[in-house]
C-alpha cells in the first residue's frame, strides 16, 4: 500500500492510498495542526500495531464508518494524545502515556501497552 499525504493550503489536508489491484482513493481531512491526521497515524501504527491504516491495508475503504477492534480504538486514541502535544506543546512522556491510559479507560477499552523510549527513561537512581 503507498500512502501519499498531501498538506492543503485551505482548511483540509489530503491523503492518497494506493492498493494493487484497487482503483487509488483519497480523502480529504479537516487540518489536525502541523501534519495531516493520518500521518500521526502512520507513525503510531508503525510502532503499536493495527489501526486505521491497518484496517485500509486490509481492504476497508478510506470511507468506511465502523469502529475497529479493541487495537484500532487504542491506536486512535494514542494518535489523538499525540495530536493534542502538537497543539499544545511537548510533555514529558509519562504524562502522554497517563493522558493515553485515561483516554482508552474513558472510552471502555484497554490501552496496547507503551512505554517512553529507552533514551528517554531516567536513568537509575534519578529523580527526573
Amino acid at each position: 500500500m503507498r500512502l501519499t499525504f498531501t498538506k492543503g493550503a485551505g482548511k483540509a489536508d489530503g491523503l492518497l492510498v494506493e492498493r494493487e489491484g484497487r482503483t487509488a482513493e483519497r480523502i480529504e481531512c479537516p487540518k489536525q495542526g502541523i501534519i495531516p491526521h493520518d500521518m500521526v497515524h502512520y507513525g503510531v501504527e508503525s510502532v503499536v500495531g493495527h489501526g486505521f491504516l491497518g484496517l485500509l491495508a486490509a481492504g476497508a475503504p478510506v470511507s468506511f464508518t465502523t469502529a475497529g477492534g479493541a487495537e484500532e480504538e487504542a491506536a486512535e486514541r494514542l494518535v489523538e494524545c499525540f495530536q493534542a502535544e502538537l497543539w499544545g506543546g511537548r510533555v514529558p512522556a509519562a504524562e502522554l502515556i497517563t493522558a493515553y491510559e485515561h483516554a482508552c479507560a474513558a472510552r471502555g477499552h484497554a490501552a496496547v501497552p507503551v512505554s517512553p523510549p529507552r533514551s528517554m527513561r531516567s536513568a537509575p537512581g534519578s529523580t527526573s
